[in-house]
């Protein structure tokens, strides 16, 4: 059942199907430590390699990537179609994981988007 997408997508996360159910979609959020890293290089690797690669995964809808100087921390919520598209993305992170130097996973898991503003 393909969802009937038109360009709210991302107003409404529960759209109807052409048989009148509701889709919902699932969010990947990933926490991390990046204290190690210094701004310049964090803001280019998630604007210029992390955001861009997220875009391309399969279910792909929507991504935010944030972080904050003061806490050291940062923060990935990607949005996809499907729980097994999620889950797949998580299946191939885990907390301890330094996905580049100066960073370390905190905090992986997958959760239900039910609305967005």
């Amino acid at each position: 059942m393909e969802p009937q997408i038109g360009t709210d997508i991302h107003k409404w996360v529960r759209v109807r199907t052409s048989q009148g159910d509701c889709v919902v979609m699932f969010g990947v959020l990933v926490e991390v430590d990046n204290s190690g890293e210094a701004r310049d290089a964090r803001i280019k690797g998630l604007r210029e390699e992390l955001a861009p690669a997220m875009k391309q995964t399969p279910g792909f809808q929507s991504g935010v990537f944030a972080t904050n100087d003061s806490s050291g921390t940062g923060l990935m919520l990607v949005v996809y179609e499907t729980r097994g598209q999620a889950d797949a993305i998580v299946g191939r992170l885990q907390v301890g994981m330094s996905p580049r130097p100066g960073v370390t996973i905190t905090r992986v898991e997958v959760i239900e988007v039910v609305a967005t503003a």
